[in-house]
């Protein structure tokens, strides 16, 4: 789903649900309900959060199946080429990945495959995905009702004469647990039930553990993965096909790679090593007498004196217009006193590349004023 079709889809939800709670009427005066006053009477998630879990309970539905089934193998292929004019930028399983990354599960195919029930797994990245007040509150009562389950499931079979029961949740949402495990008082009901289970439970002899997974340690079939994933790197590469545009892509990128380590390799020490930096560089809005003037001043080529003189045209790199001995650059241009006028003429808002312009043409118009020797 685009932006855009989360917008619609939460739109037309509203529309449906004013359309049955009906106006209310404050001080006499009919009027619409707002969104925070419908979602506060509805009491639950919204359509597109909806459509997500229910997106998360067929990824993990399909992530069990077996490696040979159809949709598996379609799920896992990674199409190459250029994408038609029209079709969605992602993938569905992309759409998924973001999900899951944004409740911090970045490891839900292994998670997934532990897991004895999809909806379950669903219920856990929920707790995730809504707002933190939403977490606590609903991933509360989810994690109690699970334990209650399996508190009772525990039960039937449980004889005096056997072992005191215990029963150890594992659990994705950290803020559940917090929840659940805090006494500090809370409004919400869902938190108060959570806590009523637990003490239910043990008031019956129940030993309750609740522990946080971080990632996927410990689960069921971790090491499994880890003996294929060392399998899979000794595994020789197959000859995939390589699209037109993704060939162009690399070796561009690889020739734009050489190019800039040729030029950093040639800039080095060079006073013109600082074009290398884009930020560094003369801005491309300027007017050409400003920019080729500032040009000249980054590179050092700025038929002065000074380099006048490095390529033989002038017998020395003096300063001819204030008759100084060191040598004529555009850096001695801010401090020439024969600019002084030229200096005292700054606007408020010239820019530092306009005030290398006027001092640069100013000097080579004296220059070309002075007589020929």
């Amino acid at each position: 789903m685009t932006k855009l079709s989360e917008s619609r889809l939460r739109a037309f939800e509203r529309k449906i649900l004013r359309r049955i709670l009906g106006p209310v009427c404050e001080g006499g005066c009919w009027r619409r309900r707002r969104n925070d006053e419908v979602y506060q009477l509805y009491s639950d998630i919204d359509v597109v959060k909806f459509a997500k879990l229910g997106r998360l309970r067929w990824a993990g539905h399909v992530w069990r199946l077996q490696e040979d089934d159809p949709a598996k193998k379609l799920l896992a292929t990674k199409p190459y080429g250029t994408r038609g004019r029209g079709r969605p930028r992602q993938r569905w399983i992309d759409d998924v990945e973001e999900d899951t990354a944004r409740a911090g599960c970045r490891d839900w195919r292994m998670i997934t495959g532990a897991a004895k029930s999809t909806p379950i797994m669903a219920m856990e990245l929920q707790t995730d995905i809504e707002p933190q007040k939403y977490r606590r509150e609903t991933a509360a009562l989810a994690l109690s009702e699970r334990l209650k389950r399996n508190g009772v499931q525990h039960w039937r079979d449980y004889t005096p004469a056997s072992a005191p029961l215990r029963t150890q949740g594992t659990f994705l949402s950290k803020a559940a647990i917090v929840a659940l495990g805090s006494s500090a008082r809370t409004q919400s009901r869902d938190v108060v039930l959570g806590r009523k289970a637990i003490e239910e439970l043990q008031a019956g002899g129940t030993t309750i553990a609740l522990q946080w997974i971080p990632s996927h340690c410990g689960i069921w079939g971790n090491e499994r993965a880890d003996a294929l994933a060392r399998e899979g790197s000794q595994m020789e590469m197959p000859n995939s096909p390589f699209a037109y545009q993704a060939a162009k892509g690399c070796i561009k990128s690889c020739v734009k790679e050489r190019i800039v380590e040729s030029q950093t390799q040639t800039a080095t020490g060079k006073r013109w090593s600082t074009l290398l930096e884009p930020k560094d560089r003369v801005p491309p809005n300027l007017s050409r007498m400003e920019a080729v003037a500032g040009f000249r001043h980054i590179t050092g080529h700025d038929y002065l004196n000074a380099h006048l003189h490095r390529i033989r045209v002038k017998d020395h790199p003096g300063r001819t217009l204030c008759q100084s001995p060191t040598p004529m650059t555009t850096d001695h241009l801010f401090d020439c006193p024969h600019l002084d006028g030229i200096r005292n003429s700054f606007l408020l808002d010239d820019t530092h590349w306009v005030k290398i312009a006027k001092l640069y043409w100013a000097a080579r118009g004296h220059m070309a004023e002075e007589p020929q020797t």
